[in-house]
């Protein structure tokens, strides 16, 4: 099955989308909290501008209006505590846009990278690139999302345990 298809029927199928967001959220809750994660992929979802309640998810540069998807989309990172970062950092539009179809008018920002929003620092930025190769033979519409990423991991050692003697079975030599 091709991209397309897959997301067309996506689309036009209301339980193929409830039963892909509920095996997302189902293999999202396998992964331990402390672990690194990041989801990224073509969610055919706009999610829009943010609003006060869920700003820290979100940020405030969301282009076009939210749709149900969208919501979904929205639901899944408050549920999983993730941000989508692709639209937290400030850039001109274009470099925010994530799909241009090939007629030249249409234009939607339906691709994203969420993290955990623990890990949220140690994303430095994240946008849409014009022109780079998105490996489809067929020519995508998408453009190229990407995320500079500087994680700050420190090493944990084991505490060495410290040898000790029972000093009360020791014997007295003096006696």
């Amino acid at each position: 099955m091709t991209y397309q298809t897959l997301q067309t029927e996506i689309l036009r199928n209301s339980y193929k989308r409830y039963s892909w967001h509920g095996e997302l959220q189902q293999l999202s809750s396998s992964i331990a909290a402390r672990d690194y994660l990041i989801v990224a992929g073509d969610f055919i979802a706009r999610v829009g501008p943010s609003d006060q309640t869920i700003r820290k998810i979100l940020g405030k540069f969301g282009q076009g209006h939210r749709c149900e998807n969208g919501q979904r989309l929205v639901n899944y990172a408050l549920m999983n505590h993730l941000v989508i970062t692709n639209i937290i950092f400030q850039h001109k539009p274009s470099h925010l846009l994530t799909r241009h179809s090939n007629d030249g008018v249409t234009k939607a920002q339906i691709d994203f990278i969420l993290e955990r929003q623990r890990w949220r620092s140690s994303v430095q930025d994240s946008r849409s690139y014009n022109g780079a190769d998105t490996g489809s033979q067929s020519g995508s519409d998408h453009r190229l999302v990407a995320a500079k990423i500087l994680l700050r991991l420190a090493i944990r050692r084991k505490n060495k345990s410290k040898v000790g003697f029972d000093i009360e079975t020791l014997e007295d030599p003096g006696e």
